[in-house]
């Protein structure tokens, strides 16, 4: 597992099974740049050769996932359902065309670099949970990534897409544009 902070939650990654965590330094680079990220995951990646490397599947992610992809000279593929392990291959599945069509295909080059839609992933706890080992990983950045800051950031703005939702919460005209509670109960689901 790859960590952008400074202080992995290692507990709750060892009771799904993570061995190791990777920790970037990212010093005074924010984790919200995408082009931080990606360059986070090449250096991870030329550090530990993974079979695959799997993102989120949200707008950031995919924007992350496309530049790994280019800087490691691999195949790509986002908003994927499911992936397996079949003869050897990562076989990757999702939707296309509108969901019409079920899709099943496999990366020809390089590492997989795969953005997941994680409504609906199962979570399973590992029997015997983990101890993870923490290392630290230096990064170069790449001027253009450097380049970008974040100037504010939008409180809630992190908050999972409507398509990516295992549960959504509504409020209308009853809220009287005040939609606190409603976002209240939506956190505590």
């Amino acid at each position: 597992a790859l960590a952008l902070n400074q202080a992995p939650e290692v507990a709750a990654l060892g009771a799904y099974g993570v061995t190791r965590v990777i920790a970037a330094r990212l010093g005074h680079y924010s984790p919200r740049v995408p082009g931080i990220v990606a360059d986070c995951v090449v250096a991870a990646a030329k550090e530990c050769q993974p079979a695959a490397i799997l993102n989120v599947s949200n707008a950031r992610g995919r924007d992350v996932d496309a530049q790994v992809a280019v800087l490691l000279n691999a195949g790509a593929s986002v908003d994927v359902a499911k992936v397996a392990v079949v003869d050897g291959n990562l076989v990757a599945s999702k939707s296309v065309l509108g969901g019409t069509w079920e899709t099943e295909f496999h990366m020809t080059r390089g590492i997989p670099v795969i953005a997941l839609r994680t409504a609906g992933l199962p979570t399973e706890e590992v029997a015997e949970p983990t101890t993870p080992e923490v290392d630290a990983l230096s990064v170069t950045f790449r001027e253009s990534s450097k380049a970008v800051s974040v100037k504010s950031s939008i409180p809630g703005a992190d908050t999972v897409s409507l398509t990516d939702a295992s549960v959504v919460v509504c409020g209308g005209r009853g809220t009287q544009g005040d939609f606190t509670l409603v976002n209240q109960f939506a956190e505590r689901l």
